[in-house]
């Protein structure tokens, strides 16, 4: 669609007329509906899902700050709990750096129960993720109430567009598209152009220093915790090749110690151990 510079005029920055009045419907959902918008905007990385949902939230809420884009499930959790009714707040690459499906499974579990709770709070939320098959059923399809998919031009790199997926389309994206993460099906023909222009209450340089912050902090505690689970496989390797305690009797007293192991993990871990340090020898 041709970019018409009138329609920039209450925002500062271009969004397609036709997105905006569909945006219009779910501002009055939740302003008069006494209901929730849940947005999920995938692409990969660079292609802008951050800038959109910033242009997107600014849309419905003129307060939008950087206070409001999160980069944690504890920063997000508690954003969403302070924010003022029908207000905006943004998770911004929520599952960055989760290499094993079980590090997804948690994130999307935390995710589930946090929509689940904030259901009342009448927000607009959104959701910028890599693709929506990381996401879980519940809110890949019936939480999220639609989808903004952004790609790059292949024969401009600077320019952004992105497609919309209603809540019909996004169920059936889902389902078609799951087992290959393809994008391909339903077919989306129509494309919106956006701009990288940020919103005029959020300053470019000072969301790029927060999220480098963040990524700074979260690699931090990984390592940290990293070094935790080292430290407690070996302790445990030791306790069963030069101690006479055996899986059970260690398993019942880290549990009256409020750390419950079962047994079958706890043999898991020495296995793992003799597997990483080449140790052939038996237990």
């Amino acid at each position: 669609m041709t970019k018409n510079l009138s329609d920039e005029e209450d925002l500062g920055y271009y969004l397609d007329p036709l997105v905006r009045k569909q945006l219009e419907k779910s501002r009055k959902a939740v302003l008069e509906g006494d209901q929730d918008r849940v947005f999920v905007i995938t692409g990969f990385e660079g292609s802008g899902k951050t800038v959109l949902a910033m242009q997107l939230g600014y849309f419905f809420d003129k307060d939008l700050s950087l206070d409001d884009i999160c980069f944690s499930p504890k920063e997000f959790e508690d954003r969403i709990t302070t924010k003022k009714k029908n207000g905006v707040v943004i998770l911004d690459e929520g599952f960055r750096g989760l290499g094993s499906r079980a590090a997804i499974s948690k994130e999307n579990k935390n995710l589930i129960r946090l929509l689940q709770e904030c259901r009342q709070r009448n927000l607009f939320i959104f959701i910028c993720i890599p693709s929506i098959f990381l996401l879980e059923k519940y809110v890949g399809i019936f939480r999220s109430h639609g989808l903004f998919h952004t790609s790059i031009y292949k024969k401009d790199f600077k320019k952004r567009f992105y497609k919309v997926f209603n809540r019909q389309n996004k169920k059936l994206l889902y389902i078609l598209g799951y087992k290959l993460m393809s994008y391909s099906k339903p077919k989306i023909a129509l494309k919106h152009r956006f701009y990288g222009k940020y919103p005029s209450t959020i300053s470019e340089k000072e969301y790029r220093k927060k999220k480098l912050d963040a990524f700074k902090d979260k690699d931090n505690r990984e390592s940290g915790e990293d070094k935790y689970k080292i430290q407690r496989d070996v302790l445990i390797y030791r306790i069963f090749t030069e101690t006479k305690f055996k899986s059970k009797a260690v398993s019942k007293w880290l549990e009256e110690s409020g750390c419950p192991l079962k047994p079958s993990y706890l043999i898991n871990i020495t296995l793992e151990y003799r597997k990483n340090h080449k140790i052939s020898s038996q237990l």
